[in-house]
């Protein structure tokens, strides 16, 4: 019901069945307009010029880090498998999606640290099976690319 200066009342049931008068008012907030030449840094429009966005791995961190890319700092103190994928099967899954793309990260990484072996990329990690392979490789390449991609973002 609209009073006299442009505020509205309500009545509410509050606990033991009394009743409460709410008084709103509408205020006016003004709102700062940027010009259209500025540009949303989202993590693809930062990638675009330096990664391929079809790569599988490059895709799935664009897919979950698009709009807020500085939450990659959190791979300077953690890992994937402990900021986004903890599941065993999920690690399994995308490896066996995206076999190519995570390979090819494994590849840079151990180029990158001097590791001459995806085998020496895993050393000292329990690997029991191929699916324990499978993961453990998931988790350094992934880890790698959120990396590398917090330095881009940073230097954005």
């Amino acid at each position: 019901m609209p009073t006299g200066n442009g505020a509205r009342t309500s009545k509410c049931s509050g606990s033991m069945n009394k009743s409460w008068q709410i008084k709103t008012t509408t205020t006016t907030t003004t709102q700062r307009t940027f010009p259209m030449t500025t540009k949303t840094l989202t993590l693809s429009t930062i990638l675009e010029d330096n990664y391929d966005l079809e790569d599988d791995c490059v895709a799935w961190f664009v897919e979950h880090y698009n709009d807020n890319p500085e939450d990659l700092c959190n791979y300077q103190t953690s890992d994937f498998v402990n900021l986004d994928m903890c599941y065993t099967k999920d690690l399994i899954n995308f490896y066996n999606s995206n076999e190519e793309s995570v390979l090819s990260w494994c590849d840079q990484l151990c180029d990158a640290y001097g590791y001459t072996s995806r085998l020496q990329l895993l050393e000292g990690q329990t690997v029991e099976d191929p699916d324990d392979f499978a993961t453990g490789l998931v988790n350094a390449a992934m880890t790698y690319l959120g990396c590398e991609l917090y330095r881009l973002v940073e230097d954005a």
